[in-house]
């Protein structure tokens, strides 16, 4: 398929520019361009036995390097803030943000026009665009960092050691200003110095010199002070910066808007389904970790190169779900990268990895960064390892999980085969049951082999019926002793149709003339109108023995007879009412 011309002329690094000017701070918040001293930094002698001690790893407490009196005072109140700030960046970032930081760097930042262009340029938009590139604000930015570790002492109340760990690291945010018109400082060539010493230290800083000399005015001063520097963002501004890498990602490019790789993403299809681990060969299956049916599927996904977003509440498996993918893409042979806002999560999956011996696969990008010996002992493991390692005999493993799984997997597709009486599998009749009650009475059992040729249609029909005569009141235990139709006297269809004609005719024959007869009536006497079954029955016995009593003293029965005049006749035939009335 040929991609159309606007398409293919997609540019990536418009979006990354966009990215990046979101991304990039040179306004005055930022303390790696723009230093300033506060409570949590504490200035240290450039020069001293304390100062090399300190350069070359040693531990060092706070009074060899600050006098005492109300400089150590302060320092040590700069310390515990450190401490604390330091804390609180390793539990939520995991990043260790206490450094050491060895020369100021200063400059004209309106002398240089190219430099100065090119800064606006690139922060064009964001709300500091003017803070740097046209700002006659001088910068103070740390040159070299280097991290260090701020302990108390134990046993004593306030008093503090200081150590230096890692390898010194140009500062970032530096690097990308002044490289920004053209490349000047080469971050190898300057990160490559030992640094053990002051010599190193001098040595670093003149080489940074020589390499800003076209910059008006630039000036190191050879300060040491620690405190607390951070630009958490600036990893991610170098990363935007490689367009070429960028560009051989299909999901970048879709972000950054190429339609083409939108389109590539959606019409990924993969025949992925939530049952493959039932059938899947056990020795190409890498699942280091416990995994249900929907974890597995989320793996399998992935591997199947579907790009997709997992949501999942916390505890449902999420970090165990990582390892596993981690585990399967390592098997076979690629490379993972796995990222998170917060260090606990990235601990997270590590732990599980450790846990099944798999942490010597994983290179931890935050240590790494800050140490090359770090980097060089991690790959030192992994090649002994490599040595030593042998090959796994698990085919009676293999076997032993495979006749288990097959045996489990028949078991569950005989309990959920739909192909039972009335189109249900024997899980949904168990669960069915757990409804009944236990005693509940069984006047009429219906063979099973009733419902063979029952399907799912079959079932929603009949039910609509039983339903239909639960309303009526049919499926309750009397109804055949209630007033109205007895069922067992309506056992074939010819007994339904005498019944249903039967029926016709006294709705719409006799019915009609006993109701005609009841209006003509209800002038003459006073009785009430029949609303029921049971008031028709005492009305007809009343006109029935009026009639009775017409046809027998019809003459005695006249309209202008009161009814005292018919209580005295009675009293005449009468005795027993004669007496009970009083009358003669």
């Amino acid at each position: 398929m040929s991609i159309p011309q606007a398409e293919a002329a997609f540019d990536l690094t418009a979006a990354t520019d966009e990215w990046r000017h979101a991304l990039i701070e040179v306004g005055g918040n930022n303390r790696l361009l723009f230093h300033r001293d506060t409570a949590s930094v504490i200035r240290l002698p450039e020069t001293g036995a304390a100062i090399e001690k300190l350069l070359e790893g040693g531990v060092v407490r706070l009074t060899e390097l600050v006098e005492s009196g109300t400089a150590l005072a302060t320092a040590k109140r700069a310390c515990a803030a450190i401490a604390r700030k330091e804390r609180e960046a390793r539990e939520e970032y995991g990043v260790s943000i206490s450094y050491l930081a060895v020369g100021l760097a200063s400059w004209d930042p309106s002398a240089s026009e190219r430099m100065a262009d090119a800064v606006a340029e690139e922060v064009s938009g964001s709300a500091t665009a003017s803070a740097l590139g046209k700002s006659s604000r001088t910068p103070l930015a740390p040159v070299l960092l280097r991290a260090v570790e701020v302990r108390r002492r134990q046993g004593a109340q306030d008093s503090w050691e200081l150590q230096l760990v890692e390898d010194f690291q140009l500062n970032g945010v530096l690097t990308h200003v002044l490289n920004s018109d053209k490349r000047r400082i080469d971050v190898d060539d300057v990160e490559g110095i030992d640094g053990a010493d002051q010599g190193d230290i001098e040595l670093a800083l003149d080489l940074v010199r020589s390499s800003c000399s076209d910059i008006p005015e630039f000036v190191i001063d050879p300060s040491l002070m620690i405190g607390t520097f951070t630009y958490m963002k600036q990893p991610m501004v170098n990363d935007i910066s490689d367009t070429e890498a960028l560009g051989k990602s299909t999901l970048v490019r879709a972000l950054a808007g190429d339609s083409a790789a939108v389109r590539d993403i959606r019409d990924v299809r993969d025949a992925t389904e939530l049952r493959d681990p039932d059938y899947t060969p056990v020795d190409s299956e890498y699942l280091v970790l416990d995994a249900d049916a929907s974890q597995s599927y989320v793996v399998n996904a992935a591997i199947a190169g579907r790009t997709m977003v997992v949501q999942g509440p916390p505890g449902t498996g999420k970090s165990q779900t990582i390892a596993n993918l981690i585990a399967n893409l390592t098997a076979s042979g690629k490379s993972v990268l796995f990222v998170a806002q917060k260090r606990a999560a990235v601990e997270a999956v590590l732990d599980r990895l450790d846990q099944t011996d798999l942490g010597h696969l994983v290179l931890d990008l935050f240590a790494a960064t800050g140490s090359r010996r770090y980097v060089a002992e991690q790959l030192r493991v992994v090649l002994d390892r490599q040595q030593s390692a042998l090959a796994p005999d698990v085919a009676t493993l293999h076997t032993a999980l495979d006749m288990s799984r097959r045996q489990l997997v028949d078991y569950h597709d005989q309990l959920h085969a739909r192909a039972h009486g009335m189109g249900l599998s024997l899980a949904d009749l168990r669960n069915r049951s757990l409804a009944l009650v236990a005693d509940a009475p069984a006047a009429l059992l219906i063979p099973s082999r009733v419902f063979d040729d029952w399907d799912d249609s079959t079932r929603v029909a009949m039910g609509a019926k039983f339903e239909e005569l639960h309303a009526i009141g049919a499926l309750t235990p009397s109804w055949d002793e209630q007033h109205g139709w007895n069922p067992t006297q309506l056992q074939t269809h010819e007994q339904e149709r005498e019944a249903s004609l039967a029926l016709s005719e006294l709705a719409y024959s006799h019915m009609p003339q006993v109701f005609a007869g009841i209006e003509r009536l209800k002038h003459d006497v006073t009785l009430s109108i029949p609303t029921t079954w049971g008031d028709l029955d005492s009305y007809a016995s009343v006109v029935e023995a009026a009639v009775m009593a017409r046809r027998a003293a019809g003459p005695l029965i006249e309209l202008g007879v009161s009814d005292d005049e018919l209580r005295e006749m009675r009293a005449a035939f009468d005795r027993r009412y004669a007496r009970d009335t009083g009358l003669k």
